[in-house]
C-alpha cells in the first residue's frame, strides 16, 4: 500500500503555440503519475496579470494540491460518467426498487439531459464549475425542473463516492434555485356552472362540484344560488353535510321541473327541447 509520504512532484515550464506554460508532474498516494498544465507562464516584469503564473505560483498551486493528495482528497478513479449512471441507475431500480415510472424519468433525464453535456468525462473531472456551465444550458426547463436535475445529478456523485471513492461531491458545490410558484386560475362564469351541473352523471356529482372547498358556491354567488343552499360566507365543516343536503334537494327540484318541461314539449309534438336536455333524458321505449 503507497503512503502519503510518497506524494511528491515539480513544475517545468515548455514553449507552446501561444507562448510559455508551466505544467505540474507529480505523483499521488496510489502511485499514479500525473502531468496536468497550470497555465501560461509570467514572463515580463512586475505584477503578473490574472491567470499568468511565475515560477513562484506555480510551485505554490502545486503544493496546494499535493497538500490535498497526501490528505486524500485527489483520487483518480478513471471512472466515466456515463458508468457512473449506470451504477446508480442500477442502484435505484435493484436495491431501492423504485417504481417502474420513476426508473423510466430516471433513465430519460440521465440520457436526454446529462450524457449529452457530461459524456466522455471521467467523474473527478466533474467540477462544481462544470455543473453551473451545465444547468445554465437547460435554458428550456424552468427553475423546478433544473433542480429535480440536480437532485439525481447529486445522486449519481453521491453513489459514486461511495463504490468509487470519489474524495468529494461536486454538486454539495452547487446552490440550489429559487422555485416560482405559479397559480393559474380559470374562472368560470355562473352559466358555465351550471352547465357543469347539468353535465354531471348523478346529482351526487353535481351538489360535489357546487359544495367541494365552496369554490362553485363563491362563484354563483346569492342572484343564483337555490334558496335552500345560500351561504353568507364559509362554513365550518360540520355544515358540510347540511349544505350537501341542500344542493341535493335543490337539484332533485330542479331536475323534477326539466322533466316536467320535457313532457309538455313532447307532448306539443316539439322535439326540440328533449334533444337539447342532456341531464333528464329519458330513454326511447
Amino acid at each position: 500500500m503507497f503512503q502519503f509520504e510518497q506524494v511528491s512532484g515539480h513544475v517545468f515550464r515548455r514553449e507552446g503555440a501561444r507562448g510559455p506554460v508551466w505544467y505540474a508532474k507529480y505523483r499521488l498516494a496510489d502511485g499514479q503519475q500525473v502531468q496536468k498544465r497550470i497555465g501560461p507562464a509570467w514572463t515580463q516584469r512586475g505584477r503578473p496579470a490574472d491567470g499568468y503564473f511565475t515560477k513562484r505560483s506555480a510551485e505554490g498551486w502545486l503544493r496546494e494540491l499535493l497538500e490535498q493528495a497526501r490528505q486524500g482528497l485527489i483520487v483518480r478513479t478513471g471512472v466515466l460518467f456515463e458508468d457512473a449512471a449506470a451504477e446508480w441507475l442500477r442502484y435505484a431500480e435493484e436495491d431501492r426498487a423504485c417504481k417502474p415510472t420513476t426508473m423510466r424519468d430516471y433513465r430519460a433525464s440521465v440520457r436526454c439531459r446529462m450524457i449529452l453535456f457530461f459524456g466522455g468525462m471521467t467523474i473527478e473531472q466533474v467540477t462544481p464549475q462544470a455543473i453551473e456551465v451545465w444547468r445554465s444550458g437547460l435554458s428550456c426547463l424552468s427553475s423546478r425542473s433544473k433542480n429535480k436535475l440536480l437532485t439525481m445529478l447529486n445522486g449519481i456523485f453521491r453513489r459514486a463516492c461511495r463504490v468509487y471513492g470519489l474524495p468529494t461531491n461536486p454538486v454539495s458545490g452547487v446552490e440550489r434555485l429559487r422555485e416560482t410558484k405559479k397559480i393559474d386560475l380559470e374562472v368560470l362564469e355562473p352559466e358555465e356552472v351550471w352547465a357543469l351541473v347539468r353535465a354531471a352523471a348523478d346529482e351526487q356529482d353535481a351538489a360535489i362540484y357546487l359544495t367541494r372547498d365552496r369554490p362553485m358556491l363563491a362563484l354563483l354567488g346569492d342572484d343564483h344560488l337555490p334558496a335552500e343552499v345560500k351561504q353568507p360566507r364559509p362554513q365550518p365543516a360540520h355544515r358540510l353535510i347540511a349544505v350537501v343536503q341542500g344542493v341535493l334537494a335543490a337539484l332533485a327540484l330542479r331536475v323534477a321541473q326539466r322533466r316536467v318541461e320535457w313532457l309538455t314539449t313532447v307532448r306539443s309534438g316539439d322535439g326540440s327541447e328533449a334533444s337539447s336536455c342532456t341531464c333528464c333524458r329519458v330513454p326511447a321505449a
